[in-house]
């Protein structure tokens, strides 16, 4: 419990539009399976894959920060992830990615 660490951020987008941003991070130890663990959802909902694969003007992928940040995929780590808004924009059919505004 001494690597949990918890961040909320409470906003609005540029059209006046609320959201809220929830992470979480911690450490499982080297025991575990040595996999870091990905905990994504949007809206109270979890997603099934990760849905953030495009954040906005950015170009990058949540995998892709989270490993320039070295949490790579083979970390003992459990990343969590959440976001409420009241418009949400996916960009398929399925709600499996959504558009981040930047």
């Amino acid at each position: 419990m001494e690597s949990f660490d918890y961040r909320k951020i409470e906003d609005e987008d540029d059209e006046g539009i609320p959201y809220l941003v929830e992470t979480a991070f911690a450490w499982r130890g080297d025991d575990d399976y040595g996999r870091r663990r990905d905990i994504v959802g949007v809206n109270w909902s979890p997603g099934i894959t990760n849905p953030f694969r495009v954040l906005g003007g950015y170009g990058q992928s949540l995998d892709s920060i989270l490993q320039r940040q070295r949490v790579g995929r083979d970390e003992p780590v459990t990343f969590i992830l959440h976001v409420a808004c009241p418009r949400v924009d996916y960009l398929d059919r399925g709600k499996s990615s959504v558009a981040v505004r930047s």
